[in-house]
């Protein structure tokens, strides 16, 4: 099933069945479009651990989905790593406002940007709707891959991208 096009919404899938989908994966989200980010409404993707494949798939579908990210970077062209402490490493295939991909990174991905910070600051970042690029100048979020003159240019994509992501509805912060 494809999305459905409505004046104010879109309805997109969230996963295809296949192995390793949830029945979360499944359900259909309802996205409102804000000015920056995304209200939602509609089921909810319950349990869903953050980080976790199925969150990977759901924030992927959003990403898809936003007439605004595909605008605001439209000129980003590269891969982007987030590292949330040492456990997790999140590779998202971003090339001229589509996310090809949102998955784990393996250990030889290459990337133009990598973003790296504890988990207490990634999780404050996605409940509290912190700027990005602020956290990056304040150094809680280390960019340990390209600089922050590259990164400047993609700060309202950057914005945008976190919106879809905390607009995610019943994620499991724990």
């Amino acid at each position: 099933m494809g999305p459905r096009i409505a004046p104010d919404f879109v309805c997109v899938e969230v996963g295809s069945p296949g192995p390793g989908w949830s029945e979360e994966s499944l359900n259909l989200l309802e996205i409102r479009r804000g000015d920056i980010g995304f209200q939602t409404t509609g089921p909810k993707l319950a349990g869903v651990k953050l980080f976790s494949d199925d969150w990977q798939k759901a924030w992927e579908t959003a990403l898809r989905s936003s007439a605004e990210y595909q605008d605001a970077s439209r000129t980003w062209e590269g891969a982007l790593i987030l590292s949330v402490g040492s456990d997790v490493r999140l590779f998202l295939d971003l090339h001229r406002g589509e996310c090809r991909q949102i998955r784990n990174a393996l250990s030889d991905d290459e990337c133009r940007f990598e973003l790296a910070a504890p988990r207490d600051v990634w999780l404050d970042l996605l409940q509290n709707g912190k700027d990005p690029l602020y956290l990056v100048m304040r150094g809680k979020l280390k960019l340990v891959q390209g600089s922050k003159a590259q990164l400047l240019p993609y700060s309202k994509a950057a914005k945008i991208m976190l919106g879809a992501a905390q607009s995610l509805p019943g994620v499991d912060y724990e």
